[in-house]
């Protein structure tokens, strides 16, 4: 207890000499003018420096977005190393988030892909997943994962697993219905890649017309008929 009671005693004597003699005895006039003045100048160099600030903030927000723009085209161009290095400064300039992170992993797992660079496929795998990590919601990253795994990685069972969630989670996510049943025909499994196709044309079917409907309506129907063909032996 007793090294608790210096500091006790200092501090209540000190309130008890500001008490008696005045709260300013201890401040010379001069030394107040001279803080007061000091205060007001660091306080307008902090507000100016806050402003900076945020004027380098805008600036790098919208070199971010920029960016990331041009790093899409890249990656629609199929241009998967100047995708990259776009969408890396993208990140630099703050722009992280879940979609430039999605972006990243379709750029590495091509270029890996068609380089053969197991780095670049680490690297999709890992930007994916970060895209995943920032939006749980985010199917597509989902969807790129699968097709990763299965035809890069060979992990057949992990990519029919993440295909499954995403449909689990949007049944009108067709690509990832699509592709599970080419997951299954081409693990020789006709039988349950026929399945896969005969519910989702039968979804199709109830949905309102539109050419994007249509489209996949073809698709499926012709898949359908081509694997009953195959089953049958003909």
């Amino acid at each position: 207890m007793k090294k608790y009671l210096i500091p006790v005693i200092l501090v209540l004597g000190l309130g008890l000499a500001i008490l008696k003699y005045g709260k300013n005895l201890l401040i010379p006039g001069a030394v107040q003018k001279v803080r007061q003045s000091s205060v007001e100048i660091l306080k307008k160099n902090a507000e100016d420096a806050e402003n900076l600030y945020k004027k380098q903030l805008d600036s790098a927000d919208k070199a971010g977005r920029a960016y990331l723009k041009l790093g899409r085209k890249y990656i629609e161009n199929k241009n998967w190393t100047p995708g990259i290095n776009s969408l890396k400064k993208a990140v630099e300039y703050g722009s992280s988030g879940a979609r430039v992170h999605y972006l990243l992993g379709v750029a590495y797992a091509n270029r890996g892909n068609e380089l053969s660079d197991e780095k670049d496929i680490t690297l999709a795998e890992n930007h994916y997943r970060r895209a995943i990590a920032i939006n749980d919601k985010m199917l597509d990253a989902r969807y790129g994962l699968s097709i990763l795994y299965f035809y890069v990685k060979k992990d057949y069972e992990k990519a029919i697993e993440l295909a499954k969630e995403i449909i689990n989670r949007d049944k009108n996510y067709y690509r990832a219905r699509f592709a599970l049943a080419r997951f299954y025909y081409e693990k020789e499994e006709p039988a349950k890649s026929l399945s896969v196709y005969e519910d989702l044309y039968s979804d199709l079917s109830s949905k309102q017309d539109s050419p994007k409907i249509d489209e996949l309506r073809k698709k499926c129907k012709e898949n359908i008929s081509r694997l009953m063909l195959e089953m049958a032996g003909k």
